[in-house]
Order: structure tokens, then C-alpha cells, then sequence
């Protein structure tokens, strides 16, 4: 099956999730600088770059696919991207605990609570889709 136009269709969805975890990441940090110290704020800095950057990157990759090959059923682009973002994902975190000096609980609730957004992306523009048809 030949997927016309998908490649932007990706970074659309890309842009979507950024969104939506952007808005649930600026409550974890406003919580964070009234309530948290400095050290609680960089740990919750870094959950949120671990819980933002390896979706994008599996979004990305699977946009440079099926640039070069059109042909990729969307199954395998799912896949693909699944790939990268958990191996990215796990990279990330031993990065952090190993190397950082951090609260690696503070880390695990801001990845978490960013994480929502991923998965509430769907639901969201779903009910907006409405508006345009």
C-alpha cells in the first residue's frame, strides 16, 4: 500500500503530541518552582526531556522512512517508531540515574505526567476533528 502525503501526516501528529506534552509539562515545572528546590527542578527538567524527546525522535524516523520508501505499511511504521522510542527511552534513563546527580523519583513523575499527554493526544484531537468536517 502506497502512503501519499504521510510523511506529513507524521510530523502533524509529531507537532500534536509536542503540544499536548507541553502543556502538561508546564504545570509539572510551575509545581515544581513554587513548591520544589533546585534540585527538584532540574530532576523534573529532565523527566520531561526523557518523556519528550525519544516520541519525537521514533516520529521523525518513522517520517524519514516512508520518505525514501513509500511503500511501508503503516503496521510497520508503528513498529518502527515504537523501536526507537523505547530504545531511546531506556538510553535516556540510565543516562540520568547513572550520570546525573538527581532525584530520580521527581524524574519518574515528570516523565509520567508528560507521558499523559502522549497518550491523551488521540482523545484530544479526536473531539476536534469534528470541526473541520
Amino acid at each position: 500500500m502506497r502512503l501519499n502525503g504521510i510523511s506529513s501526516d507524521i510530523l502533524v501528529a509529531a507537532k500534536r503530541v509536542v503540544l499536548c506534552q507541553i502543556v502538561l509539562a508546564i504545570g509539572v515545572v510551575l509545581y515544581e518552582v513554587f513548591f520544589g528546590n533546585k534540585v527538584d527542578m532540574e530532576s523534573s527538567a529532565l523527566g520531561i526531556v526523557i518523556a519528550m524527546l525519544p516520541p519525537l525522535f521514533g516520529f521523525i524516523y518513522a517520517s524519514l522512512k516512508v520518505r525514501k520508501n513509500p511503500n511501508y505499511s503503516l503496521r510497520d511504521l508503528m513498529q518502527m517508531s515504537r523501536v526507537v522510542k523505547i530504545t531511546y527511552t531506556f538510553l535516556m534513563f540510565i543516562l540520568a540515574f547513572q550520570f546525573f546527580k538527581l532525584d530520580n523519583p521527581v524524574i519518574l513523575y515528570a516523565y509520567i505526567f508528560t507521558m499523559i499527554g502522549y497518550f491523551l493526544t488521540p482523545f484530544i484531537t479526536a473531539s476536534n476533528r469534528s470541526e473541520y468536517v
